[in-house]
């Protein structure tokens, strides 16, 4: 396994919701103010990362289009 690059001071941190449920990411938050003030901590939220990605790709493609559009 490779290295795994460092993140500093996120806002907000991105699980799958498939792998995480919503009352573990609770527990981690109340645990973690214990050592770190809250509002030090980013927000720990779900999402659908293949929706995620299928939106992205959309954007993307979008822009493109625009962009080629106006040249």
């Amino acid at each position: 396994m490779g290295p795994n690059p460092a993140i500093i001071n996120p806002h907000t941190i991105i699980f799958n919701r498939d792998e995480i449920e919503k009352e573990v990411l609770n527990k981690i938050t109340e645990v973690s103010s214990k050592f770190i003030p809250s509002e030090h901590l980013p927000e720990l939220t779900r999402s659908d990362w293949k929706q995620d990605y299928l939106y992205g790709l959309q954007s993307l493609g979008l822009e493109l289009m625009l962009n080629e559009r106006n040249k």
